[in-house]
């Protein structure tokens, strides 16, 4: 038997994106046949059980994988993970609410099966919970134990799944659970879930009937009248569960703080079925179910208490007009264009919304246009994708702006230059690798078992969690065939709005028998037939990605914080510090006007605040893709005990995902700010109403701190904030302090003499003297976490590598 490491050159599986790498030589075996069956092993060829080691190049997922096959088929992936708290695994079978004979069978399924095997009580038993879910093409069961009942959880869930299970679906259960169904249909939808509602009156094939089931669709009264309704249903279910729970069409993973290879075993143990009958996957009668009708479908519907004005438009895309679903999971159209389109550069749809006042910013530095794809049917080239923009509203009427703006900004795309796309499809690329060793997190074992599910290979498992398996070329031709078909004819949008105007929505008899009233609305001609080739352009070549493919994103450890020797002549922070560790710098400016300050000029520099943020968000938005982080923002109390120091001052922190990205960053930031709070310069009036409205939208808000905002103007603001830095810059010679970290010395030195050369009013600092610097630690300020003033998610939506995460451009 091979050693452990010589087995770590098989896969790897990953949060976030993947490269294949060569397969072991000599698989581990479990099981009676591993003596005879280590020597027949061959790329084409795998004995059952059969255990990989699938290893994990991110830095920040210590878990130990493993990659399963069982006799019956069933592909499970298992992980050993010493720092999670429960056992946790998802099981999905290839039952969904697109694939079913009749509405809500599927959904019926799954509670039948949870009942049957009492999943739930055992769960609870084991010291955890079990859950399930039904989507369009799958049904998902999640459960968690402590960790030693693991063995005995899996078992449980082997038996509901088993063959003989749906044996138990009898009459009297069946009725139970439908009432159970319906009850859950009963509460309007929300989100997602509304949005999806009302593309079934628009749409054809299977999205018109999709939906949770409700009593009359599973117990449908002609069928139902002298009470046979319940054994048709269970009938039904028990046929669906025999084609479609079958465990060759089933993934599992399990996540647990056990070791791998146990967990391996324990699962083999718990799953000895047999290899059973494949059933062909039922064919969705359309893939495309949103068609062209030859304009603009748009609909207006009241927006639910609680929450903002948005519109949302969708497409449908069939894979088979991109090239096919192999082509469409190597390539990831629907990133690269949800990227375009949604993107937060100069030129593009977001910062045309913005300034129109169209487009509300739900907090400070939240995209204000979200854009995506997500799989309906993501296993076939009969499947296809919902392509969704969101756009959340500032005002009511300026829904109409919104969709037209949307619709010119898709044809614009869709008539690109394919070397535009070209380097659009680069800096994801570069973004997709980075996220792939910059992990926010390791998956979830749902994530895992649906990530499983498009891709059966144990070879091109790495591959698949991987957002671009092909070149820049292709992408781009596949990019400009998706954006082909978002279309005004092929568009159904939706107006969510508290107040309607009173002519949209009319209580009309059709309105009134909907279950969610909406009325159709007819648009101009002349709106969705605008061109914006004249103001949208796709984002800009990011600088900062080809920084950081150059780069290195391996962050050393934390070490200790050590005084950097200041240079006679040079002008800076009384004290500054560096430590090994992720690339950050701070720079703490303690002033007595912070802590003097009275509601008028605290309100004027909070204006600032979110007129800087907003000021560098459209130039820095390359840096934000990258996953730098910048904050300015007044810190109250430093926790410094001498009288003689300011308890209160301003902060200024940056953070990128690489040192070599650092530098440049620290000095586009400082330039942009400077140039803000130049007098001589005014901001556009938008700008400013911008920057008023987040901060009168904010919570907690006292009546003076109010009525202070709402005076305050554009004016107030600056000179508050050339006060601010020019009361930093007296007391910067003796008191302000900086650290830097991931940088060498002279690096270091250099980036925060660049900071008081850039920054306002820093430059005519004295220089500081070169004494001996006392015993005093860092200032809290410099350790202390920031508040970014930006999505730190930002480049989320660019190729996170799981399904449930993936496709949102602008998720925060």
């Amino acid at each position: 038997m091979p050693s452990r490491m010589a087995l770590r050159t098989g896969l790897w599986l990953s949060a976030c994106t993947a490269a294949a790498l060569e397969l072991p030589r000599r698989p581990l075996l479990l099981g009676p046949a591993a003596a005879t069956a280590a020597s027949k092993v061959n790329a084409n060829e795998l004995p059952s059980p059969l255990v990989r080691i699938l290893t994990n190049p991110s830095f920040v997922d210590s878990r130990d994988y493993r990659y399963v096959t069982t006799p019956s088929g069933l592909r499970i992936v298992v992980a050993g993970d010493p720092e999670a708290r429960d056992a946790t695994l998802a099981l999905t079978v290839g039952a969904g609410q697109l694939r079913e004979p009749f509405e809500g069978l599927s959904h019926l399924t799954e509670h039948l099966t949870m009942a049957a095997s009492n999943l739930e009580q055992k769960a609870i038993d084991y010291d955890g919970v079990a859950n399930a879910y039904t989507a369009f093409d799958r049904t998902v069961y999640v459960a968690n134990c402590a960790p030693r009942y693991v063995g005995a959880l899996l078992r449980s869930v082997s038996s509901a799944v088993s063959p003989t299970a749906a044996e138990k679906f009898d009459a009297s259960t069946t009725r139970r659970e439908a009432r159970r169904v319906d009850a859950e249909a009963q509460s309007l939808p929300s989100g997602a879930a509304l949005d999806l509602e009302l593309l079934r009156d628009r749409s054809v094939g299977p999205l018109s009937k999709f939906g949770p089931g409700t009593r009359y669709t599973l117990l449908p009264p002609k069928y139902d009248k002298d009470g046979n309704g319940a054994d048709r249903a269970a009938s039904f279910a028990r046929k669906l569960f025999r084609e479609r729970y079958g465990l060759r069409d089933a993934t599992l993973a399990v996540v647990a703080p056990v070791d791998a290879d146990r967990l391996a075993s324990a699962v083999v143990n718990a799953f000895p079925q047999a290899p059973q009958r494949v059933f062909p996957v039922p064919q969705p009668y359309t893939t495309d179910p949103l068609p062209d009708q030859g304009a603009p479908d748009l609909i207006v519907s009241k927006q639910q208490p609680g929450r903002a004005d948005v519109v949302t438009l969708h497409w449908s895309i069939p894979y088979d007009k991109v090239g096919g679903f192999a082509a469409y999971k190597a390539r990831r159209p629907d990133v690269v264009a949800a990227h375009s389109l949604a993107h937060g550069g100069p030129g593009g749809l977001a910062s045309r919304l913005k300034r129109a006042g169209v487009a509300l910013q739900p907090r400070p530095g939240a995209p204000a246009v979200y854009a995506g794809a997500k799989p309906v049917v993501g296993d076939a080239d009969t499947g296809f994708a919902l392509f969704e923009i969101r756009v959340p509203l500032a005002r009511t009427d300026g829904w109409r702006d919104a969709v037209a703006a949307v619709l010119a900004a898709c044809a614009a795309l869709a008539s690109s230059a394919p070397s535009a796309i070209q380097s659009v499809a680069r800096d994801c690329a570069a973004l997709a690798d980075r996220n792939c060793r910059d992990a926010p997190r390791p998956p979830t074992a749902v994530e895992i078992a649906e990530n499983m599910r498009s891709e059966r290979d144990p070879r091109g498992l790495a591959a698949a969690g991987r957002r671009f398996r092909a070149p820049p070329r292709d992408v781009a031709v596949s990019t400009l065939a998706l954006a082909a078909l978002l279309t005004p004819q092929r568009c159904r949008a939706t107006a969510f709005l508290q107040r309607p105007e009173s002519q949209l929505i009319q209580l009309d008899a059709a309105t009134l028998s909907r279950r969610i009233p909406y009325a159709r609305v007819d648009l101009e001609d002349a709106l969705w037939q605008r061109p914006a080739k004249k103001w949208w352009r796709p984002p800009q070549p990011c600088v900062y990605c080809d920084l950081l493919r150059r780069g290195t994103t391996k962050a050393e450890s934390p070490g200790q914080v050590e005084s950097v020797p200041r240079p006679r002549g040079a002008r800076g922070p009384a004290r500054e510090w560096r430590a090994d560790g992720p690339a950050r710098a701070v720079l703490y400016l303690p002033c007595w006007r912070v802590s003097s300050g009275n509601a008028f000029m605290r309100a004027s520099a909070r204006l600032w605040q979110l007129l800087v943020a907003d000021a560098v968000a459209e130039p820095l938005f390359g840096a934000s893709l990258a996953g730098c982080k910048y904050s300015m923002g007044f810190y109250k109390d430093s926790g410094v005990s001498d009288e003689s120091v300011p308890p209160a001052g301003v902060r200024v922190a940056l953070a990128a995902p690489a040192p070599e990205l650092l530098p440049r960053l620290a000095a586009d930031y400082a330039s942009k700010v400077n140039a803000l709070a130049d007098p001589t310069r005014s901001s556009s009036a938008g700008r400013f109403a911008r920057a008023k409205q987040l901060a009168l939208r904010e919570r907690n808000l006292d009546e003076p701190t109010r009525r202070a905002l709402a005076a305050a103007t554009e004016a107030d603001a600056r000179r508050e904030a050339q006060k601010l830095f020019a009361s930093a810059a007296r007391a910067a010679p003796k008191h302000a302090e900086s650290l830097v970290t991931g940088l060498d010395e002279t690096a270091s030195r250099r980036l925060v003499s660049g900071l008081f050369e850039a920054l306002p009013e820093l430059d005519k600092a004295e220089l500081p003297s070169l004494e001996v610097p006392d015993g005093r630690r860092p200032a809290g300020p410099l350790t202390a976490r920031a508040a970014w003033d930006h999505p730190v998610a930002q480049d989320a939506c660019l190729a996170s590598g799981v399904p449930a995460m993936a496709g949102v451009c602008g998720r925060v």
